[in-house]
């Protein structure tokens, strides 16, 4: 199983209790961004992945099942007492002058892409595959990041009230999904869908509490 950043306490939290009732699986989790997961699914890697796709991606999925879960967007996530915390919304011209910590995703390299033919480059400070060294640079105050705004509805910083999302101005979005993604090989399909029950249902247990 491997997702994308920030959901990983529900992912260990669902092994937990898959493993409990069913003692003789082999779990392997891990975090990646969600173009690796989906790659990682068509090489038999993965057998399930939680990930965010382009709607006008699908057609692309032969050989995928994708089982949506929530809708998303980019936001920019940044400390809520930062000077980038006193906008409700971020032009492009407001966001380029701000230092950028970014998680490597296929999504994200995609904006910066896009955003940089459009507007000029932003101000990258680095990028990275830790998740932990985006949240080290967030509490700090050393810099903005970009992500999944369903991403910073489950962080620890944002729920502490130290992260506040700023959404982005004057750039369309394309429409994004969240949910799960599988083979339609039935090796390991009835372990899957059950772990994929128990995620959900660990998101959703969560989210009442809050």
């Amino acid at each position: 199983m491997a997702t994308f950043p920030s959901v990983m306490p529900y992912l260990v939290q669902s092994a937990a209790d898959m493993k409990r009732e069913h003692p003789q699986l082999n779990i392997s989790i891990e975090e990646k961004g969600s173009m690796e997961i989906i790659e990682d699914i068509r090489n038999n890697k993965t057998h399930l992945g939680f990930i965010a796709i382009y709607a006008k991606q699908l057609r692309e999925f032969d050989g995928l099942h994708f089982s949506p879960m929530y809708s998303g967007k980019l936001v920019v996530g940044t400390h809520h007492l930062s000077e980038l915390a006193k906008h409700s919304r971020v032009t492009p011209d407001q966001l380029k002058e701000h230092k950028l910590a970014l998680y490597r995703d296929g999504f994200i390299e995609d904006f910066i892409k896009e955003f940089t033919y459009d507007h000029g480059p932003l101000s990258i400070l680095f990028k990275t595959n830790n998740s932990e060294a985006i949240n080290m640079v967030l509490r700090n105050d050393i810099a903005a990041t970009i992500g999944h705004d369903f991403s910073f509805h489950q962080n620890p910083l944002w729920k502490e009230g130290l992260v506040k999302m700023v959404e982005i101005a004057g750039i369309d979005q394309p429409k994004m999904q969240i949910g799960f993604v599988q083979t339609e090989s039935k090796e390991a399909a009835v372990a899957a869908e059950r772990f994929a029950r128990r995620f959900r249902q660990a998101i959703e247990l969560d989210h009442l509490k809050v």
